[in-house]
C-alpha cells in the first residue's frame, strides 16, 4: 500500500484503519526520519486496538507498554547502536510477543525481527507538505494485512 497523508489526523486515520487489520501476535516495523510519524501512526493503531491511554514516544524509555483488547508493545529503538543492547534490554521477549509489537527505528536491531513482519515505511515528500507511507509484508499473515489495507486504507 503507497498513500499520501496530508497531516496528523490522515496518519492516525491510517493507524486506526492499519489497526483493526491487526492480529497478536504481529509485529510492525516502522521506519522513518525523526518527525516523519511514527509515533502518531502508532497512536491510531493503538485507538484502533482499544488502548485507552496516552501514547506517547518510548524514545527515553525504551518500551512502552500499553492494554486495549490486546496487549501494545511499543518500542524505540533509536538510541540503541546494535542488536546485542536489544537483547540485553530483553526487546526479544516482544519480537513477537503475546499482544501486537510496534518497534520504531528497527534498523539498529534488525537481527531481533522475527523472519515475518509488517515494514511501515514513512517518509517526507519533495516540494510538498505531508509525507508518504509505504506499507510492506514480509512475507505469511502479513501478506493478508497489506491487502486488506490497499483495499480498506487507501
Amino acid at each position: 500500500m503507497r498513500r499520501y497523508l496530508m497531516d496528523e489526523k490522515d496518519t492516525i486515520a491510517v493507524g486506526v484503519c492499519l489497526g483493526k487489520h491487526l492480529e497478536p501476535p504481529m509485529v510492525i516495523a516502522l521506519r522513518g526520519d525523526l518527525g516523519a510519524g511514527k509515533t502518531t501512526l502508532t497512536k491510531g493503531i493503538a485507538a484502533a486496538l482499544g488502548v485507552q491511554d496516552m501514547v506517547t514516544s518510548p524514545t527515553f524509555s525504551l518500551l512502552n507498554i500499553y492494554y486495549g483488547r490486546v496487549e501494545v508493545a511499543h518500542i524505540d529503538a533509536y538510541r540503541l547502536r546494535t542488536s546485542d543492547e536489544g537483547y540485553d534490554a530483553g526487546l526479544e521477549e516482544y519480537l513477537p510477543g503475546m499482544g501486537i509489537t510496534i518497534i520504531e527505528w528497527p534498523e539498529s536491531v534488525s537481527p531481533l525481527l522475527p523472519r515475518e513482519f509488517l515494514e511501515v515505511r514513512l517518509s517526507y515528500l519533495d516540494n510538498r507538505p505531508g509525507r508518504e507511507i509505504v506499507v510492506i509484508s514480509h512475507g505469511g499473515i502479513y501478506d493478508r494485512v497489506e491487502k486488506e489495507l490497499e483495499v480498506n486504507c487507501s
